[in-house]
C-alpha cells in the first residue's frame, strides 16, 4: 500500500475515533448548560419567594396584621403542598390532604420546637368530634381521658403520649390511633385556629395563647405571627436547599 493511501486510512481511523469523543464532549457541555439554566431558574424562583416573605414583615409594621397572617399561612400551606407533592400525605390515604401537609411541614421544617409538641386534651376533643363519624374511635375519648387526667395542663412529645396510650389501649387500637396523633400537635391547632379561619373566614388577627399550659414546668409561648413567620422562613430555606440539591423544584425522595 502506498504512503499516501496509508495516510488516508490513518486519518479516517483517527476521525472515526474522534467523533464519539467530540459527541460526548458536546453532550457534557449541553448537560452543564442545562444544569446552569435550571439552577438559575431555581434561584430566581426562591428569590421571588423570599421577597414575598419579606413583604409580610412590612405589612405587619404597617398594622396590616390580618393580611400578614393570612399570607403567612397561605405560603406555609403552599410550600407544604409543593414539598410533599410526591407523598401520599395523610397516613393510609392516597388523597392529598392540605391540613396534614401544613402540619407536617411545620413540624419537620419549621424549626419551632413547640409546634411539634402534643396537646393531650386537645387530642381528646378531636376524637370526640370524629367518633360519631368513624366507629373505630367510638368510646376511645372516655377511655383515654381517664388516663390523661394526671397530665392535664401539660404538653408532651408525641412519643411520650404514645407510650402512655400504649399502657391502656389494645395493640389494634394503638395501630389505628397512632397515625392520627398529628391531630394532637400544636401545629394542628395552628391549622385549625389560624390557617383555616384566616384563609376561609376572613378572620381578624389574634394569636393562640396557652396560659394554663406548661411544658416540663415552663410556660408555653403564644402561637402568633412572629412564630409562624420564623417557621415560614425556615421552610422556604429548606425548600430552596432541596431544589438546589436535586436540580428540580421541590423534588424530594
Amino acid at each position: 500500500m502506498g504512503e499516501h493511501a496509508s495516510s488516508l486510512l490513518r486519518g479516517a481511523g483517527e476521525n472515526g475515533q474522534n467523533k464519539p469523543r467530540t459527541a460526548a464532549r458536546s453532550c457534557r457541555r449541553e448537560a452543564g448548560e442545562l444544569k446552569g439554566l435550571r439552577m438559575h431558574f431555581i434561584q430566581a424562583f426562591f428569590d421571588t419567594i423570599d421577597d414575598k416573605i419579606a413583604f409580610l414583615s412590612h405589612l405587619c409594621a404597617l398594622g396590616r396584621h390580618d393580611e400578614a397572617m393570612t399570607l403567612c399561612c397561605t405560603y406555609i400551606d403552599g410550600l407544604g403542598q409543593a414539598i410533599y407533592w410526591r407523598s401520599s400525605s395523610h397516613p393510609g390515604s392516597t388523597k392529598n390532604n392540605s391540613s396534614f401537609n401544613f402540619v407536617r411541614v411545620l413540624r419537620e421544617h419549621g424549626e419551632q420546637p413547640y409546634l411539634d409538641l402534643t396537646h393531650p386534651m386537645g387530642f381528646i376533643r378531636w376524637l370526640r368530634k370524629v367518633e360519631n363519624r368513624q366507629k373505630k374511635f367510638k368510646g376511645l375519648p372516655e377511655k383515654i381521658e381517664s388516663a390523661l387526667q394526671a397530665f392535664k395542663g401539660q404538653l408532651m412529645k408525641e412519643s411520650d403520649l404514645l407510650a402512655i396510650l400504649a399502657t391502656i389501649l389494645t395493640p389494634d387500637e394503638i395501630q389505628f390511633l397512632s397515625p392520627e396523633l398529628w391531630h394532637s400537635s400544636l401545629a394542628h391547632i395552628a391549622y385549625n385556629r389560624l390557617r383555616s379561619p384566616f384563609v376561609h373566614s376572613l378572620s381578624w388577627y389574634s394569636g393562640i395563647s396557652f396560659d394554663k399550659m406548661n411544658y416540663e414546668g415552663a410556660p408555653v409561648p403564644e402561637i402568633d405571627f412572629s412564630m409562624l413567620y420564623d417557621a415560614l422562613k425556615s421552610i422556604s430555606s429548606y425548600a430552596r436547599q432541596l431544589s438546589e440539591r436535586y436540580g428540580s423544584l421541590f423534588r424530594e425522595k
